[in-house]
């Protein structure tokens, strides 16, 4: 009852709303760029929008599955219809057997099987919008049964499943609610938690921004970046031209452009929520100040919190930044130093019922660099309760990012059925460190077994139990920091080396000399990108241009710019992988030494690495972008990430592969070429080490990485030893002889 009044009372306040104005609202959601010319606007998301990557499996005799359903703030559903495409066995008693739809709790409807839908059907449901709020979950039941009547039924017999397809799709009619302009709502409307897809926010230039400004500018996109988080975020840039939609405006100097005129004048600098003059219902976020300076300090008050979120406008008297930021001290990786509460990272309850229950899941994230000196370098000690009522073969498995790490039988003893489990029991498991990566995903899954020896026995599922205690930790001993580079998986998969200092106090942003709107873009999209790892202000990031690379020489360098735009002295383009030579592109070549040490050391075949990428190269002409990643030539041990593109690309598609799961997973190596929806990554060897290791592992690594040194060298010691062994033996015989006179 409680939902349909709020329901009904939202419907109430947009009615008074639209009544009250004529005021034109956003045609999809803010910050995706799109025109608020009409009051009503239609969205239709799939399951797999809503995370179903595949289809959702009911099983036994009375399966559920939920997915979640988040709407945003600023809209109010006015009608929704869910179309929904499922199978099921064949085997099943149609009589008895049926699939129920519920939204937050509230039943849609009841589809009875049959054999006709068996292989594959599809309903429309219509929903009542009233029933729909910020944050919903669409629940389905199976009920299923096979047996005839008088016989006995198996309540996980392998004919009692339903399938629902991830095409499956939520149409819905949406309307603005709309509200006045406020600070204290930020980061809504420009981005809004409750939704799901890939950002998009429109920065806004009273002009060609100098590099200060694109400080400012960026400051603000690392902190979107950090709240869009796992979405990704695109900020497209314009000098002048104000977009449709929700976007960020930098207007320093004393004339500001027509229709901001209220920021004439002003002598501190200020942050502020306006209407949109152009798209009636959209808003800006409005920093304003005399110069840039004041620009970086707005920026970096509303990053850093410090920035007094009340009514539509605020203005910044002073700031003080906090200190220097230790490398790793990010909220968003875990101190391998001290155990880590798992507890902290579940994604969901830690406990579990039926038969068929799914994982209890954990997330975490390590420092990209954090290196393994051996194979038992990383620890998790789970503890863990289950009911005794299961049966033999239960059991609890761990999962490291979907890799068998571990596992333990729920029963105990020699007689099997007794099925006793101690009331807190603890799994000690060794996680496979091949497959740590930046963020990961620890699953613990239980199995479940029902006991059959008596037959047709009453049997309740929800009797099966296990939970995860919350004091299960995960411990890492025997580690250092360190990582073997070129490696843009890292950049991709972490954002590093940037995100070692998560307010970026060694990072650089290098423009072309007169960068344009694309460059400009590619940089936020890129810190953007940093930001969601850092999950903190990039309050002391550096921009500058190429002419002025000296003065950042000591940072790791992110350079953004087309090939032909980048003017690079001799040392800078003898390290890149690929280079402009002329009118030509070609790719650095590769050493026979190297080549024989990548194939016969790494399983690597460079030869045919770069063979596959000159045909990539030939087949784009100057229609592609790139990812390339070599050792700074102005300083040891520093990065330089450039982001470029030939002459017919685009930066900013080389900046977006980052943003996207499907495609990020494939930038890794020393070179990522980009060319429409295809990415490839390469790694043509010639790497550079940052960080340090312990002495006798580093021994123990050179001599890893070079076998054909192990006789040689055992000779020489050999040699050595007999040597210091003969001198050893002639100074004894010569003083046994001295003493005998």
């Amino acid at each position: 009852m409680s939902r349909l009044l709020t329901g009904i009372a939202a419907m109430l306040i947009a009615a008074s709303a639209a009544a009250a104005s004529d005021v034109s609202s956003a045609a999809d959601s803010a910050g995706v760029g799109t025109d608020r010319a009409s009051q009503q606007s239609a969205r239709t998301l799939s399951f797999e929008d809503l995370g179903m990557i595949y289809s959702l499996k009911l099983r036994t005799v009375f399966g559920q599955a939920s997915i979640p359903l988040n709407l945003r703030a600023d809209q109010i559903v006015t009608a929704a219809t869910l179309d929904l495409h499922y199978a099921h066995s064949p085997s099943l008693r149609f009589d008895l057997s049926h699939l129920s739809v519920y939204i937050n709790d509230q039943l849609l409807r009841t589809m009875p099987l049959s054999a006709e839908t068996a292989s594959g059907t599809s309903v429309r449901i219509p929903i009542d919008p009233r029933l729909l709020l910020p944050h919903n979950q669409i629940r389905f039941e199976l009920v299923a049964h096979y047996a005839k009547p008088n016989e006995c039924e198996d309540p996980a017999h392998t004919t009692l499943w339903a399938d629902i397809d991830n095409d499956s799709k939520i149409e819905l009619s949406l309307s603005p609610l709309p509200g006045a302009p406020s600070l204290e709502r930020l980061p809504a409307p420009m981005f809004d938690a409750g939704d799901e897809r890939h950002l998009r926010l429109p920065f806004v230039f009273n002009g060609a921004p100098s590099p200060e400004t694109v400080k400012a500018a960026g400051i603000v996109a690392a902190w979107f970046g950090a709240q869009a988080d796992y979405r990704g975020a695109d900020f497209p840039v314009s000098f002048g031209a104000l977009p449709g939609g929700h976007a960020v405006v930098f207007i320093s100097g004393g004339n500001p452009p027509p229709g901001f005129e209220r920021f004439a004048g002003l002598r501190t600098p200020t942050v502020a929520v306006v209407d949109n003059p152009t798209a009636p219902g959209s808003q800006l976020l409005v920093f304003a100040a005399a110069d840039a300076d004041g620009l970086v300090q707005a920026a970096q008050a509303l990053a850093l919190g410090h920035l007094s979120l009340q009514g539509a406008q605020a203005e910044i008297s002073s700031l003080q930044l906090p200190p220097p930021r230790a490398p790793w001290s990010s909220s968003r990786w875990i101190d391998p130093s001290k155990p880590f509460q798992l507890a902290l990272g579940a994604t969901g309850p830690l406990s579990v019922t039926g038969l068929v229950p799914g994982p209890v899941s954990f997330e975490f994230s390590l420092p990209p660099d954090f290196y393994p000196l051996s194979e038992d370098s990383v620890h998790a000690r789970i503890k863990y309760r289950a009911a005794p009522i299961s049966a033999v073969n239960s059991s609890l498995n761990i999962l490291l990012n979907d890799q068998f790490a571990g596992g333990v039988a729920l029963n105990h003893g020699d007689d099997h059925r007794v099925k006793k489990v101690d009331d807190s029991s603890t799994l000690d498991v060794t996680l496979p460190t091949e497959a740590l990566r930046a963020h990961n995903r620890l699953d613990a899954q239980y199995h479940f077994r029902r006991d059959t020896n008596t037959v047709c026995e009453d049997f309740d599922s929800s009797s099966l139990q296990g939970s995860i205690d919350p004091a299960s930790t995960l411990e890492m001993h025997h580690y250092a920091y360190f990582s073997e580079m070129p490696a843009l998986e890292k950049f991709a998969d972490g954002g590093f080396p940037y995100s070692r200092l998560s307010d970026l106090a060694d990072t650089a942003i290098v423009l072309p000399t007169t960068p344009g709107e694309s460059d400009v873009s590619a940089a936020l999209i890129a810190l953007g990108h940093i930001g969601r790892w850092t999950r903190d202000a990039a309050s002391r990031v550096e921009v500058t241009t190429l002419d002025a690379m000296d003065n950042v020489k000591d940072r790791d360098l992110l350079v953004i710019g087309r090939l032909d735009r980048l003017t690079l002295p001799d040392d800078w383009t003898d390290r890149m992988p690929l280079r402009l030579s002329g009118d030509q592109l070609e790719l650095a070549p590769i050493g026979w030494l190297t080549a024989l040490n990548e194939r016969y050391l790494f399983d690597r075949d460079v030869d045919s690495a770069r063979s596959h990428a000159s045909r990539v190269i030939v087949d784009a002409g100057q229609n592609f972008a790139a990812l390339m990643g070599f050792e700074s030539p102005l300083a040891s041990q520093r990065s330089v990430i450039m982001i470029t593109a030939g002459r017919g690309g685009d930066v900013r598609d080389a900046a977006l592969a980052l943003t996207d799961p499907g495609t990020a997973q494939f930038v890794r190596g020393g070179l990522t070429l980009v060319r429409a929806d295809k990415v490839s990554g390469y790694d043509f060897g010639g790497h550079y080490e940052v960080g340090h290791l312990p002495w006798w592992f580093e021994l123990k690594r050179w001599l890893a990485r070079h076998p054909y040194l192990l006789w040689p060298i055992a000779l020489l010691l050999a040699i050595l030893l007999g040597t210091l062994l003969n001198v050893a033996l002639r100074r004894k015989a010569r003083a046994r002889l001295k003493t005998k006179g």
